[in-house]
């Protein structure tokens, strides 16, 4: 492996082409395009950029998912259905595990700008769609100058409107989610179809939309409001028609970064958690005397052991399903493979707790391999290319760091490469992919552990 070797372009049929490609040209597609309504313009941005080269997205088609194309032919049966989705395009996964995708709730539509206090969890996949979990979320109204980073109210602004809204306790099919509520009657029940699908590209910009956390809660930005995605959501009801009303939603990293949370709710034991951050983990850092924090170890991961971390634009409060005290074991494994010049990974078997947002039922143990991305000298002392070595130091330097490699492997989600959004170069791309993948292979005795023991 040679650094010339890392630059070659990515293929189209690569899975990490999609990741460099600048999604600014996109984006002006979809805003000229006068048939993309507001709240799916980064829907339609991401099927330009993510999806269309692996022949998942169709511009300007409806298209709906579901799980396989058995429930397809069941779905054309159902009374009234055939007509509903004959000028649809049904896309379904040809093999693999079921997609699972999560989002947040942000709050109502009509209250934007919103300080989001407590945005709720909703799942979207192939089958169905929806905040399956009951929840009352607690929304906000930002007014005047009140900000993420000024949490008290300035001279003269008015009082915050706050309202408690209930959320979810069912789901839907995907076909007809974003459709009306249907009256209370208890069960499965028929439901009216929305006016388009709800299709692949719009759950992947739901979930990606990690920008619309910070837009909707800073006032004064006008029409730049209805740029969030928002659905039709309604609560479970027990007498009559519940509301319905229109929810703004967010990327599912604004409350958990992992995905781990929506496994364990499904009765998952085992899990491999691929911990890809932009902070590299503190040797340094006594985890047994000292508090966690943002500078110390990925913002996400302590919440998980009812240590939330405060991040600009995440609410982690509600996150807690292991013991505390099973976090500064996990921290010290992990620490001690990173000393040792290895991959930063530790296997560790950990006591799950009920978590009453999420919906998770503790009682039992759960395995999680955990892998953290960091610098593996091991890796690093078997690279024969002198440039690729050098460019690795260059981009590690403390001050100044510079070179194709500039800050490898702790790349930002967005605006790592001036110009390039969220894109990452060719040789970004095809170095992580390299560092990781071997660090797997390394550890494969870890892996297999997991899933054999």
């Amino acid at each position: 492996m040679t650094l010339t070797a890392l630059a070659e372009p990515l293929t189209p049929q690569s899975l990490g082409f999609a990741a460099t490609r600048n999604v600014w040209g996109f984006l002006a597609e979809s805003t000229r395009d006068p048939q993309v309504p507001p709240d799916r313009l980064w829907a339609d941005v991401i099927g330009r950029h993510m999806l269309a080269p692996y022949g998942l997205f169709d511009h300007g088609a409806p298209e709906a998912v579901a799980p396989n194309d058995a429930y397809v032919d069941a779905l054309r049966a159902r009374p009234g259905m055939a007509e509903v989705i004959a000028g649809w395009t049904v896309r379904t996964p040809a093999r693999g595990p079921f997609l699972v995708v999560g989002a947040c709730v942000l709050g109502p539509e009509s209250m934007l700008p919103l300080d989001v206090e407590r945005p709720a969890p909703i799942d979207l996949t192939p089958l169905y769609c929806g905040v399956g979990e009951a929840v009352t979320g607690v929304f906000q109204r930002r007014t005047g100058a009140l900000s993420k980073i000024k949490d008290r109210l300035q001279p003269g602004d008015p009082p915050p409107e706050v309202v408690a809204v209930p959320v979810g306790g069912a789901v839907v099919e995907s076909v007809v989610f974003g459709g009306g509520p249907a009256p209370a009657k208890g069960g499965v029940q028929a439901l009216p179809a929305p006016n388009a699908p709800w299709s692949l590209a719009d759950i992947v910009g739901a979930s990606s939309s990690a920008w619309a956390g910070v837009l909707e809660e800073t006032p004064g930005l006008g029409r730049l409001h209805k740029l969030a995605p928002t659905v039709s959501l309604w609560p479970a009801w027990r007498d009559g028609t519940p509301p319905d009303t229109r929810f703004a939603l967010g990327d599912g990293g604004i409350l958990e970064n992992f995905g781990l949370i929506t496994l364990l709710r499904r009765g998952v034991d085992r899990a491999i958690v691929l911990v890809n951050t932009s902070t590299p983990l503190d040797t340094d850092w006594d985890p047994n005397t000292d508090a966690p924090s943002p500078d110390r170890i990925d913002s996400y991961l302590p919440g998980l052991f009812g240590r939330p971390q405060k991040s600009v634009g995440t609410t982690t409060v509600d996150n807690m399903v292991f013991p505390t005290a099973e976090l500064a074991p996990l921290v010290t494994a992990l620490q001690a493979a990173r000393r040792a010049g290895e991959p930063v990974m530790a296997l560790q078997t950990h006591r799950l707790l009920d978590n009453r947002w999420w919906g998770v039922a503790g009682g039992r143990a759960v395995k999680v391999l955990w892998v953290y991305l960091d610098h593996v000298p091991a890796w690093e002392a078997q690279l024969k290319d002198p440039e690729l070595k050098d460019a690795i130091q260059d981009g590690d330097r403390k001050i100044l760091p510079s070179g194709p490699l500039k800050h490898f492997p702790h790349y930002k989600t967005s605006g790592e490469n001036l110009g390039g959004s969220i894109s990452l170069t060719d040789t970004q791309a095809r170095a992580l992919a390299e560092l990781t993948s071997w660090g797997l292979l390394r550890r494969r005795e870890l892996v297999e552990a997991l899933l054999g023991g």
